[in-house]
């Protein structure tokens, strides 16, 4: 297995290296969608990767859940 030279958690930092052509992000096509219709990325791998459902939200419990959280899985399901 490689050892990676960046690490990172949030899309904005991955695209970012992307762009500036320091390694292939693998994201959610939604993500980059933008970037590849600009011209600033491009796919590789084009059907060589899972298509998924969509997003899950994964929680502890119902019961006592601070009001923050389920505002936002309310939030999760209008959506």
């Amino acid at each position: 297995m490689p050892n990676p030279r960046m690490v990172a958690n949030d899309v904005t930092t991955i695209l970012e290296h992307a762009k500036a052509s320091l390694g292939l992000a693998y994201i959610f096509a939604h993500s980059a969608k933008s970037s590849l219709v600009e011209g600033e990325l491009v796919q590789v791998l084009e059907g060589q990767t899972a298509v998924l459902p969509g997003f899950s939200l994964n929680f502890l419990s119902k019961r006592k859940m601070p009001t923050r959280v389920r505002a936002f899985v309310d939030f999760a399901k209008r959506q």
